[in-house]
């Protein structure tokens, strides 16, 4: 199905967080986003968008102390309330369940996840667990990103029996069994990446034989095998997302594996780039095709990468820019071209499509 609207939220380092989320009209034949009406304007820091299989509903997750989970309907290319749930501190990602009826955050500053039970028209109902990562391994990367436990995303894998969470403050990546019946997640292995790695977001192959996680301290890329039937998790191979030379300072971000699973892009800031790796041998090897840069230095800080109209172009937000950029993606070499004007979106990392 080819995207009409991409929704974008916007972050804040500062005591006045960003407010509201943008919505744009996607051009159909460049896919290029322009400034539509509709925007949900109260809404402070939407740090991440997630929107339902549906089409029909946009959750949203507001990473502030205290943070708030919120449900909107998306309607006539309008963003209109459903429902909102208390999350923990600093909530920076949303999952949902494959099969429906579950919605999980993770709260970065706080430590921990939450569940929340949905109804059938997607409100979000009730919160049905709350788990705290324990700082097993003490990290000895950046004082700020490993003083704590630090969960960074989940994800399910397609049984629905088991979710994965990468910790940027445990250097760990945890396996929960998950029961769908209650959306209660129970501990089943975790797996250490190196002393210092920071594991920040992951992304799976198609098979799910192969897991690529993203480590935000070290400016690494691990290839992990992984087995659907058990949900055992074991590594493979690293690969650097930036030069041998490279300043110090980089921080990876986003990652985005292309539909057809032959190109995986990860957004670096402080190098201010997209690195560009070939998925070799059925995706048990990466392979770097470039480092693809996007600005000078620390001028656009790149934070969200997501796909759209089928792998054509690649949507990237940049936080310090306060933009959306569009690139035309090439199917035959990866590589990446300008498409469109920047869509302005203060404080720009996060996008969604619909």
């Amino acid at each position: 199905m080819t995207e009409t609207l991409l929704f974008a939220g916007g972050y804040s380092w500062t005591e006045t967080p960003e407010r509201g989320i943008t919505v744009a009209r996607i051009d159909a034949l460049s896919g290029a986003p322009t400034a539509a009406d509709g925007a949900a304007t109260e809404i402070l820091n939407p740090f991440h968008l997630l929107v339902a299989p549906s089409g029909r509903v946009l959750y949203v997750a507001s990473n502030v102390a205290h943070g708030t989970i919120h449900a909107l309907v998306i309607e006539n290319g309008k963003l209109l309330p459903l429902s909102e749930m208390p999350a923990g501190d600093g909530p920076i990602h949303l999952c949902l369940h494959p099969a429906g009826g579950y919605l999980v955050a993770v709260n970065h500053d706080s430590g921990n996840f939450q569940t929340y039970q949905l109804g059938a028209d997607g409100r979000i109902l009730q919160q049905v667990q709350d788990v705290t990562h324990v700082q097993s391994v003490p990290g000895t990367g950046d004082p700020y990103a490993q003083a704590g436990p630090h969960p960074h995303m989940s994800i399910f894998d397609p049984s629905g029996e088991r979710m994965l969470i990468p910790d940027k403050g445990t250097d760990h990546m945890h396996v929960y069994r998950f029961d769908p019946r209650t959306g209660h997640a129970t501990p089943q292995s975790q797996v250490y990446l190196g002393a210092g790695y920071g594991p920040r977001y992951l992304a799976a192959h198609p098979s799910w034989r192969y897991l690529y996680v993203l480590g935000e301290v070290k400016s690494l890329l691990t290839v992990c095998g992984y087995d659907p039937e058990t949900g055992a998790l074991w590594t493979l191979d690293t690969v650097p997302t930036v030069p041998e030379d490279a300043e110090p300072g980089n921080a990876p971000s986003g990652l985005a594996l292309s539909p057809d699973a032959r190109f995986l892009y990860a957004a670096n800031r402080g190098h201010d780039s997209i690195a560009i790796f070939g998925v070799r041998d059925g995706g048990a090897r990466l392979e770097r095709a470039e480092w693809f840069r996007v600005g000078d230095p620390l001028t656009m800080f790149p934070w969200d990468l997501r796909f759209g109209s089928a792998g054509r172009v690649l949507y990237l937000a940049n936080l310090i820019a306060g933009t959306v950029l569009t690139y035309a993606v090439d199917p035959g070499n990866g590589t990446l071209r300008p498409v469109g004007a920047p869509l302005q979106v203060p404080g720009a990392a996060t996008v969604a499509l619909a």
